[in-house]
């Protein structure tokens, strides 16, 4: 990891990949798609 240029590319490319596996944002469509199909099941 000397080349500091590839190592500043890898750290912005592991950011992207912690933001697009967040918990929160995988799990809002399942909450949305439950709440829709529970609707009336109460």
């Amino acid at each position: 990891m000397t080349d500091t240029e590839q190592r500043k590319r890898l750290g912005q490319e592991a950011l992207k990949i912690t933001e697009r596996f967040s918990l929160e944002r995988n799990c809002a469509p399942w909450k949305e798609a439950i709440g829709r199909v529970t609707v009336g099941y109460r």
